[in-house]
């Protein structure tokens, strides 16, 4: 079956299993997302010790985003809100207690540079106004393509911000990292994870304290 919408997961609700082979072997692991039909995952790895290995040999398109700790990836030395596109040799090593989001996905593999792209999200500029952002949310890109091509983001908004009701033409992948948003309905946290297919109208959302988020989407994903 293709991916389960999910709206909101609590990852800490998801069991977490050590891997026991592949490239990830010696990770623990929580599943956030899988589609059966295309073999695309997103996943929460954890280093209980020094980790060393080549987790681009995953089949397809291989993201890394670094939620907490430090990894390096290609020698290069990533903390928090570092971002890696790998090509399927880069070397990656995770320190004891570090934190990641992997995505795998097969269908962006045709997007997938044949060597790393490395970025360090802490240190790249806020913008305004790409893949559609109204005022009032600033956007870091991770990684993009064409217009109308696959986005890696970072996405922040101020507080007190208000969004009205919308939906999307592109499924679309969040992961919470600082603030809150929420509604009468649903109050989302740092940590909290969605994934939702496109055309589905979610909203308005209220951001008190402001909000940071991951985000993976196509093209003009607000």
């Amino acid at each position: 079956m293709a991916r389960e919408h999910l709206e909101w997961l609590r990852p800490s609700t998801v069991p977490e299993q050590a891997v026991s082979d592949g490239p990830a072997a010696g990770l623990a692991r929580r599943a956030l997302s899988e589609d059966d039909e295309t073999e695309a995952s997103t996943a929460l790895l954890r280093a209980s010790s020094d980790w060393a290995g080549e987790p681009g040999r995953l089949d397809g398109c291989v993201e890394l985003f670094v939620v907490r700790g430090e990894v390096a990836v290609a020698r290069t030395r990533l903390g928090r809100l570092g971002y890696a596109s790998l090509a399927e040799d880069t070397s990656v090593e995770i320190e004891a207690g570090a934190e990641l989001l992997l995505m795998v996905d097969p269908e962006r593999a045709a997007e997938q540079a044949g060597r790393p792209t490395i970025v360090d999200g802490e240190r790249i500029p806020w913008e305004k106004e790409l893949h559609g952002a109204p005022a009032a949310v600033g956007v870091k890109v991770l990684r993009a393509g064409d217009d109308a091509g696959p986005v890696t983001l970072l996405v922040g908004n101020v507080p007190h911000y208000d969004s009205g009701p919308e939906f999307h033409e592109c499924a679309e992948e969040i992961l919470v990292l600082e603030g809150d948003v929420g509604n009468e309905s649903v109050s989302v946290r740092a940590g909290d994870y969605l994934w939702r297919p496109e055309y589905v109208t979610h909203g308005p959302y209220r951001s008190d304290t402001g909000l940071l988020v991951f985000l993976r989407g196509h093209g003009e994903i607000f």
